[in-house]
């Protein structure tokens, strides 16, 4: 009896390794220089959109992984049936982690483009930038006055390949966040910017207007968000979700690492992210962001 037992979780772990190893095979490749004609199974064979990638794997009933190369990309589906494209976002369904911060060039090469967390780099691989916000960045790769986040170097710019998100659906015309000290506020200009960068609310709303969680985790990692605009001049006490999360909009099973957001607002809530029922972020930067809290009665996020 013990025998069969012991052939049976040998048995069973096989068909675990098995698992692993498919879902691990699961990885679409994004570059600057890719071809959405592509399939996307490598680094030569790249794609040039995102969210082209991220539906190749929802497509074929995949749960896995999109890498995206240095650059700066945008969004070109919309969150819903409106053609205006202020709705369009970043999509990460349940199943589906977004990883920036690779060079892109060789297969060989692109796990050691990504930062410590995954054991493939040192901190000194790392470029953090000097900013004034987070205190200025040490020669070797560590900030001096940012303390420690889990053991690593915290600081802006964690990645020195930025694989940047932006929400400029006017590409000539960048959005402009300066601030103003006598207002003590964000002097905000955009020139139509995408209400929500990145969106997980894929599951929708339920009738009181809050979004619906994530059968299981979405993730995005290592990229930098930038250039949304969450904007209703709508007051009521109803939950627009067009007024939250000019960044991100998360929701239960969302999960953002090793991150930064920045240059984003709400009208009402969460400038740089909102959390609409759940979500958790670690190791992620948000500044120069802010939200005006029209129509709320509790902090501006």
């Amino acid at each position: 009896m013990s025998n069969l037992r012991f052939r049976l979780q040998l048995i069973a772990f096989a068909l675990m390794l098995g698992f692993v190893s498919a879902s691990a095979q699961n990885i679409r490749y994004v570059s600057m220089n890719g071809e959405n004609s592509n399939d996307g199974t490598s680094w030569a064979k790249a794609k040039r959109d995102v969210q082209d990638a991220i539906n190749d794997l929802v497509n074929n009933n995949l749960t896995g992984e999109v890498w995206v190369a240095a650059g700066t990309y945008y969004p070109t589906e919309t969150t819903e049936s409106s053609s205006s494209p202020y709705h369009k976002s970043f999509k990460i369904p349940a199943g589906i982690t977004v990883r920036g911060g690779f060079r892109g060039k060789v297969e060989a090469d692109a796990e050691k483009d990504i930062v410590a967390y995954h054991g493939e780099a040192t901190l000194a691989d790392r470029h953090m930038e000097d900013d004034a916000f987070f205190g200025e960045a040490a020669d070797n790769g560590t900030s001096e006055d940012t303390g420690t986040l889990d053991g690593e170097a915290a600081g802006s710019g964690v990645y020195s390949n930025k694989t940047i998100l932006c929400g400029d659906l006017n590409e000539d015309k960048v959005a402009d966040v300066t601030w103003n000290e006598q207002k003590q506020q964000f002097d905000v200009t955009f020139y139509g910017n995408s209400y929500h960068v990145v969106w997980f609310a894929m599951n929708g709303f339920d009738p009181d207007g809050r979004a619906l969680p994530l059968a299981s985790p979405a993730k995005l990692e290592g990229c930098v968000v930038k250039g949304g605009h969450a904007y209703t001049n709508d007051a009521s006490d109803d939950h627009p979700h067009v007024g939250y999360g000019g960044g991100i909009y998360m929701v239960a099973n969302s999960f953002v690492y090793n991150s930064e957001v920045k240059e984003c607002d709400a009208s009402r809530n969460g400038g740089g992210i909102y959390m609409d029922g759940g979500g958790i972020v670690r190791r992620t930067f948000v500044h120069d962001c802010q939200a005006l809290g029209i129509g709320t009665e509790y902090g501006l996020g």
